[in-house]
């Protein structure tokens, strides 16, 4: 009995662990936009004229979206590759976070336009200048089931704007 007991703690233990589920996010045929969806985590690269290039796209806790806490020991991060940008998407019962963590050189701006959970319709949202080799966050309270981001340009200083989104922009699914 207790041999059994043993086999089947060891078969299991040895057994191939379930594959993680494919990322949904991606960047779209053209380069201009990446649709980001929550609970992962995109590295793109910004390449001449607002162009991305996905780097990966992975499963992500919605903790690693949340800016780090008061007096808390820094987390083991060491920030983006140079010339790319990590964003994070965590939803967490009816507030979201998306993280922006910059490896270029230059501040840089986009739009957003977020899908919000059981909503048939994306919405234009504010969204800030976002510094170079900084992260950066957006918070929204409500859930979101996924963002498309775009218009992504390099700015020639550090000034930080947070525009408004153009009126009445909503997209269909």
């Amino acid at each position: 009995m207790r041999a059994a007991q043993i086999a089947g703690c060891l078969a299991a233990a040895l057994a191939p662990a379930a594959p993680a589920p494919a990322a949904q996010s991606a960047v779209s045929v053209d380069g201009r936009s990446l649709s980001l969806h929550s609970g992962e985590r995109v590295v793109v690269r910004l390449q001449a004229g607002g162009v991305l290039a996905l780097v990966s796209a992975v499963p992500a806790a919605a903790s690693e979206a949340e800016p780090p806490k008061p007096r808390s020991p820094a987390k083991d991060d060491a920030g983006p590759a140079p010339g790319t940008i990590a964003l994070t998407l965590g939803v967490e019962g009816a507030r979201t976070l998306l993280k922006i963590d910059s490896g270029l050189s230059q501040a840089f701006d986009y739009r957003a336009t977020l899908r919000r959970d059981g909503a048939a319709a994306g919405e234009a949202v504010g969204v800030c200048t976002v510094l170079p080799l900084l992260a950066s966050w957006e918070h929204w309270p409500y859930g979101v089931r996924s963002l498309t981001l775009s218009g992504f340009a390099t700015r020639p200083t550090n000034e930080v704007v947070c525009p408004e989104p153009p009126a009445s922009q909503e997209t269909s699914p």
